[in-house]
């Protein structure tokens, strides 16, 4: 019993997987459809963008080791009062920052570009940007994405030239709200900065007033030497004339003096470019890498678009097409029927090729026979009628469908043939007074019918006609009747039954379909069977359920349910397609020895 359960689980599992597959395989235009609009779309989007390039700089951003004095005379270490991850996250946002991207703007006249057109051309410029710190390192990459490759790294460089500039500005100049607490001293403090000392070096008319030659001894020393010599000879030019010794002596003194205060401002001068030139050496950020003209745009990327787009698309396709699964609760499988309905499944009939379902049309039931697919399926469905009850039981067959052309009238009539193929005496009622079909498919005259033997109590042998095919009969609707139903549910029609019941060995009704009309329900009260045949995927679960509460609500029932217009060959009934080709080749070995011996099996089948 255990593996007989395991066996049964592991064909559940083998089960659904093929029915979700079949489920994709019959709404495969849906999967078409949908990727192939999807990746036109995608196709265009992509193929429309402008190319876009990045040019990358890699820059190394140290930890700062000092910061420089505002007094050339001392310097001190100082150790940074946030954490080292918080230091270079400000260092990022410094790159992007809106000033810096103005500067960049400045620097080359961007705002003259038509992509730069706005009231704030930095704001385009800094969504350029693009950071990306290299991990577990102090390097970063800093990129600037845009149209032309050669502005693009242009952009870049220059943007980390003066990123560097500012940081240099930064370690140089006094705070800028030191200067704002001290507005009337802002310029004294800056000359005492470094920042302001190297400023005044390219004035050469202010050197004398630099705080590192006021303040050195040497020069003190020599200006005082430089005045008293000044005062004497005021004096003495007084009393002397310029070629005086002593106004000569004292004009030489003076030179000389004045020549090694020279020489002396020239070397703290010097001293204090050294110094400058080495505290600038301490800056801790520098380019590692400058921006190359990149080769290539790093968007659209083509290929990996479509690929995307493709991934997308298939996976839309699939949810349309459970959605659609989910939202269509038409009856298509036998798991339909059993589980969804809670009916007993007969079997289905496949969908024939190259038939024409118009009406008026007679069928050729043995030469459909011939073909293997309808001679297996029909023959499926008349074993599970025969064990539908006992045999002795089983006399009158009623067929009807939920709605028209659903082809009730055509399996009715080639059920029929079958039983009579297989020895039974066998009469087909074309019991749709509105729309009778039968007389067309048996090619036998429509009136004297079942409505003439009801109503003018004609002899049965004058109603019922002989079809081309052996041990059928036919007994036809007959005379146009305005009410249908009150005739098919009076007593008379329970006699007719009763009657015809001695004379054959099989009765075959064909009602009208029962969703609005309620003659097959009438009829199914005096019917042993009563079989429902529905259209694959044409009618909905709640109409079958409404069917068959109101068989119920008269104390009748469905005996079962065929699915008619499968399709079989392609997949319609996946666990049919596992041995379509095992039918195939069994049924192009058999001759005519065996289909002759159909009427003995089908004998013996029923004797059982």
């Amino acid at each position: 019993m255990q593996n007989s359960e395991k066996g049964y689980l592991f064909q559940e599992q083998e089960f659904d997987l093929k029915k979700y597959l079949y489920i994709i395989f019959t709404k495969r235009w849906i999967l078409i459809s949908v990727v192939a609009v999807v990746m036109l779309i995608d196709a265009v989007q992509t193929f429309r963008q402008i190319p876009i390039y990045r040019a990358t700089s890699l820059v190394l951003i140290e930890k700062p080791q000092a910061s420089l004095s505002m007094s050339t005379s001392r310097e001190s270490t100082v150790a940074p009062a946030i954490g080292w991850q918080d230091y270079y996250n400000t260092q990022y946002e410094i790159l992007k920052s809106r000033i810096l991207s103005k500067r960049v703007v400045r620097a080359l006249s961007l705002e003259s570009l038509k992509d730069f057109k706005s009231e704030f051309p930095e704001n385009i410029f800094q969504g350029m940007i693009v950071i990306e710190p290299i991990k577990n390192s102090r390097l970063v990459r800093v990129s600037v994405e845009y149209r032309d490759p050669v502005m693009a790294a242009k952009m870049t460089n220059t943007l980390t030239s003066l990123y560097i500039e500012q940081n240099i500005e930064s370690m140089l100049f006094m705070s800028k709200e030191i200067l704002k607490a001290f507005p009337e001293d802002a310029k004294e403090i800056e000359r005492h900065t470094i920042y302001g000392q190297l400023k005044d070096l390219s004035r050469e008319n202010k050197i004398e007033y630099l705080p590192s030659v006021v303040n050195n001894p040497t020069l003190q020393q020599l200006r005082n030497e430089k005045i008293s010599i000044e005062a004497e000879l005021a004096n003495l030019s007084k009393r002397y004339k310029s070629k005086h010794p002593k106004i000569v002596s004292l004009n030489t003194k003076l030179k000389f003096i004045d020549e090694k205060i020279s020489a002396e401002t020239e070397r703290v001068v010097a001293s204090l470019r050294a110094d400058i030139a080495g505290r600038l050496q301490a800056n801790n950020i520098r380019v590692v890498d400058y921006a190359e003209v990149p080769s290539g745009p790093i968007r659209p990327q083509k290929v990996k678009n479509m690929l995307i787009g493709l991934f997308i698309s298939v996976f839309l396709g699939l949810g349309v097409i459970f959605l659609t699964e989910y939202l269509d609760d038409s009856i298509k499988t036998q798991e339909d029927v059993e589980e969804k309905l809670r009916l007993p499944y007969i079997g289905e009939f496949p969908l024939i090729k190259n038939r024409s379902p118009h009406d008026s049309i007679s069928e050729d039931f043995a030469q459909l026979d011939k073909i293997n697919e309808n001679s297996e399926a029909i023959r499926n469905i008349k074993t599970n009628i025969i064990f539908s009850m006992p045999k002795e039981q089983l006399k009158t067959i009623l067929f009807t469908s939920a709605l028209p052309k659903e082809g009730k009238s055509f399996l009715a009539g080639y059920i029929a043939y079958l039983f009579g193929k297989s020895g039974f005496k066998t009469l087909v009622i074309d019991a749709d007074l509105r729309k009778p079909r039968a007389y067309k498919l048996f090619e036998v005259e429509k009136t004297p019918g079942l409505v003439n033997l009801l109503i003018e109590n004609l002899p049965i042998d004058e109603v019922i006609k002989k079809s081309r095919f052996d041990n059928l009969y036919v007994l036809a609707s007959g005379s146009k009747t305005p009410n249908p139903l009150e005739l098919l549910s009076s007593d008379n029609m329970h006699d007719v039954i009763k009657r015809l019941a001695e004379r054959f060995d099989k009765i075959v009704v064909d009602t009208p379909p029962c969703f609005n009309i309620a003659d097959a329900l009438v009829l199914s009260k005096i019917s042993d069977l009563s079989i429902l045949i529905t259209k694959h995927g044409a009618v909905s679960q709640t109409v079958l359920d409404r069917i068959r509460d109101k068989f119920s609500a008269i104390d009748s029932r469905i005996t079962g349910v065929i699915i008619n217009f499968s399709r079989m060959e392609h997949g319609s009934y996946y666990k049919y397609r596992y041995y379509h080709k095992y039918y195939k080749e069994y049924y192009s070995l058999r001759d005519e020895d065996d289909v002759v011996s159909d009427k003995k099996e089908d004998g013996a089948l029923v004797a059982k």
